[in-house]
């Protein structure tokens, strides 16, 4: 099944999850100057395709790898998979 799994997922809110993480911890929030460029554009180009959601898992571990943020760089990305397919299973009819 392929379709538009980040569409509701703007950059921002990313970015806002991050912070979020960090000001929980007291830790320093802030892009890094070689990967959060990288990272912006690699999901905001995924939000416009559509994709089967393993191709979308995988720019999740992409943008991790590209190290956007200063701290919990993996985090907001597995946030917004769990997000993700939690609402995936509540849609689905429950087979038995």
């Amino acid at each position: 099944m392929k379709q538009r799994w980040l569409e509701d997922w703007p950059w921002e809110t990313v970015v806002t999850i991050n912070a979020g993480l960090c000001q929980d911890k007291n830790a320093l929030h802030k892009p890094t100057s070689d990967g959060y460029a990288p990272a912006q554009t690699l999901w905001e180009n995924t939000r416009q395709r559509e994709l089967a959601l393993r191709e979308t898992l995988d720019t999740f571990r992409q943008c991790h790898k590209l190290a956007p943020f200063c701290c919990y760089n993996g985090n907001p990305f597995v946030a917004i998979a769990r997000t993700m397919i939690l609402d995936l299973l509540h849609k689905r009819p429950r087979r038995f």
